[in-house]
């Protein structure tokens, strides 16, 4: 019983920085919290991630819709 005691500031740790995780990639960045220390630099890696999924994603889909544009014109 003590052991599941101990472990639960951790848990709820991890929870929030899962939850800080996915917010922060999800809206590229915006969030309300605010986060001192060393944290920081990781919160900006995730949102330039965030971006660089969101315009390869984009690139993605419009090469592929060109394409079939182009053969639609031909055929």
């Amino acid at each position: 019983m003590a052991r599941d005691l101990a472990w639960a500031p951790t848990s709820r740790a991890w929870a929030d920085l899962i939850y800080l995780t996915g917010v922060n990639f999800t809206t590229l960045g915006y969030t309300q919290i605010e986060l001192a220390g060393d944290i920081r630099i990781v919160t900006m890696l995730q949102s330039l991630g965030g971006f660089m999924i969101l315009t390869w994603s984009a690139t993605y889909l419009f090469t592929v819709c060109q394409r079939s544009w182009r053969r639609a014109e031909t055929e």
